[in-house]
């Protein structure tokens, strides 16, 4: 059970994705009750989730019961007191079943409780992602990963368990837990995968003619609106972290003049927390030129990305991408700093996606592993 995977639909992120593709009419208008029940959730879990005083989205600060997040917490005891469970088959009401809704009411009226008791005794706000159980639960995992099947210790068990992993400083969670593990976890290793090719039906429908799995292997100058929408999105994470590297007045008055809102730009629209501002928020609208070559980027990366791979791909693509007439906003915009992040960013996407698709393979790339050396 992997709780984390299930909470990270209720975000920010799908529902914007859910109101544009609504907007460009791929969904119907009903759909719109499930992308605003998602950000309700989202801003929920923002508010009880914490953890710095100053962040740009006013639900993740430092909890201090302002109007904001009471309204959120508000919002959500009402929602889950008055929520509906219905089997969808028998027609069944089946809300008392469901713990979940008293118990987020409970949380909910909880933190209320807690933050006005702290703020007596002179606390200025608390971080409510520290109010949870996490840590706890993985110290007793690990003990009971010492304990072999018995999973209930006695008290000796437990003392000689815990002295075994203090001196050994191997405080591991369990691979069952169902908490946020301690560590991250790497990607898979690619050493070697450009040249295997899974024999079973369905990753060859996968990785159709190669090895390399790329996202959008279509014409990039003929992709539908949604993947527009993706590409504003991604033009505009590009120039956002080449303004941080570089400032001059052509390029701040070029920016001043923000792309009215249309059906290219929805995505990012949606996604702003600041609906208000004229540049969304901290994401940028680039102008129509610069999402072109960054469309003309990618097309030259999904056509040579495979030919490169042998050796030196992010040089060889990176000198490719420099061949490509460069539609930028100023004279002095640091192109080279574009190129390279822009080749990282894409490369590391591509091994990303292909890692996935080597997973639902694993068994077959094990044994291809062992008779490689034959």
């Amino acid at each position: 059970m992997r709780v984390k995977y299930a909470v990270q639909i209720f975000s920010h992120t799908v529902s914007a994705a859910l109101s544009t593709y609504i907007d460009l009419g791929k969904l119907p208008e009903e759909a719109r009750s499930t992308a605003n029940f998602m950000e309700s959730i989202n801003n929920l879990f923002d508010v009880l989730n914490s953890s710095r005083v100053k962040v740009k989205n006013k639900f993740k600060t430092a909890f201090k019961l302002t109007d904001v997040q009471e309204k959120v917490l508000v919002d959500a005891q009402n929602m889950f007191a008055t929520i509906k469970a219905i089997n969808k088959r028998t027609g069944k009401d089946n809300t008392k079943h469901m713990k979940s809704f008293v118990n987020f009411q409970i949380s909910i009226q909880a933190i209320k409780m807690l933050f006005r008791d702290l703020k007596e005794i002179g606390f200025k706000y608390i971080f409510t992602r520290r109010l949870n159980q996490d840590v706890l639960e993985n110290f007793f995992g690990s003990i009971r990963q010492q304990g072999g099947c018995c999973i209930e210790p006695t008290p000796i068990q437990f003392r000689r368990a815990f002295s075994k992993l203090f001196f050994c400083n191997m405080l591991k969670n369990s691979p069952d837990a169902n908490c946020e593990l301690d560590i991250c976890q790497i990607l898979l290793k690619a050493e070697d995968m450009m040249k295997l090719r899974v024999t079973s039906e369905k990753n060859n429908e996968k990785l159709c003619r190669s090895a390399v799995y790329l996202e959008g292997e279509t014409d990039y100058r003929e992709v539908d609106l949604p993947e527009e929408n993706a590409l504003t999105y991604v033009s505009g994470y590009l120039m956002f972290k080449c303004i941080n590297k570089h400032k001059c007045v052509n390029l701040s008055e070029v920016l001043k003049t923000v792309p009215e809102l249309g059906e290219t730009n929805l995505f990012t629209r949606y996604k702003a927390f600041n609906k208000n501002s004229s540049f969304y928020g901290s994401l940028i609208m680039p102008p129509k030129e610069f999402i072109d070559y960054i469309q003309n980027l990618e097309s030259s990366f999904t056509q040579n990305f495979e030919k490169c791979i042998q050796k030196n791909p992010g040089k060889q693509l990176t000198n490719l991408f420099g061949t490509i007439t460069a539609q930028v906003p100023c004279s002095c915009f640091p192109t080279e700093y574009l190129l390279k992040l822009f080749t990282r960013l894409r490369i590391y996407a591509t091994l990303k996606f292909n890692n996935r698709h080597f997973k639902d393979s694993k068994k077959e790339i094990k044994k291809y592993v062992k008779v490689r050396h034959l």
